[in-house]
């Protein structure tokens, strides 16, 4: 009950430098103290205990790119902090996911101060391909079908963008009321809403998450 899983991606646990130390569950505008008229919408600050990158996420290299969080404390569950669902399934049954951050509303905007979401398209895998090409700074296999996916719309130009990285991106669960499956972690990008984002695809690194977690 003290694992954030996998709503993170492991090149966001250093930046410039500094590991982050804490998490903030629950929040949805970060300028206020609660997010309801009612004042009961307090979010939670929970202190990192370790930060668990996947052994095999070498940067600059895009492959891999996880990582789960032990917090100090256990989290209890409320009306605004609730578990997510692993997708454990390659297949994704549904035309579309949900992304959400506080990142840029705009390619080298400003960051969001409440939670921003948006219902992106799930880019097969051909298309994926022919928006990114193998390099062998970032992409040496090119997008990998098996541990990555790509969601987007070019079209209307909806994406998550700079800050989003580490954010969920989800679908309904199938048979939970109210509950979500976590399918993909946001990894990268060019520009925003230019080209499809790619994800990291979350089933493929299930079992890994359990044999740290179980």
């Amino acid at each position: 009950n003290n694992i954030v899983p996998t709503d993170q991606t492991a090149h966001c646990t250093t930046v410039y430098r500094q590991s982050a130390s804490w998490v903030r569950l629950g929040e949805y505008n970060i300028k206020v103290t609660t997010d309801e008229s009612t004042g009961d919408a307090r979010p939670v600050v929970h202190k990192i205990l370790r930060r668990i990158n996947h052994p095999d996420y070498r940067p600059p290299l895009a492959e891999n790119d996880i990582a789960l969080y032990q917090l100090e404390t256990d989290v209890e569950f409320n009306e605004y902090i609730r578990p997510v669902c692993l997708q454990i399934d390659t297949s994704i049954n549904r035309p579309y996911a949900i992304a959400t951050g506080w990142g840029n509303t705009e390619y080298g905007g400003r960051a969001s101060d409440v939670l921003q979401k948006v219902n992106l398209t799930l880019i097969s895998e051909k298309e994926c391909s022919e928006f990114y090409k193998p390099n062998r700074d970032t992409l040496p296999s090119g997008v990998r079908p098996d541990s990555m996916l790509c969601a987007g719309d070019t079209f209307s130009l909806r994406d998550s963008c700079q800050g989003d990285s580490g954010g969920p991106l989800q679908v309904p669960h199938p048979q939970l009321y109210c509950t979500y499956s976590l399918v993909g972690v946001t990894s990268f990008g060019l520009a925003c809403g230019v080209k499809p984002g790619v994800y990291t695809r979350v089933s493929h690194f299930v079992p890994w998450i359990e044999n740290i977690v179980w």
